[in-house]
């Protein structure tokens, strides 16, 4: 199991981090992620993106 807690800190020293996700249910996820400064680059699909850059 991943501890996550441990795992975010280290994220942000590498210099480029992508995220792949997709869905109504990651959209908190991931605008949290790219909102910390966790994600460089995003790949997902028109729908998630719209309510991402809706919200």
């Amino acid at each position: 199991m991943w501890d996550y807690y441990k795992l975010a800190p280290r994220v942000k020293k590498y210099k480029n981090v992508v995220g792949v996700a997709e869905g109504d249910a990651k959209v908190n996820v991931i605008k949290a992620a790219l909102e910390g400064g966790y994600l460089d680059i995003l790949i997902t699909d028109e729908s998630t993106a719209k309510k991402i850059l809706k919200e």
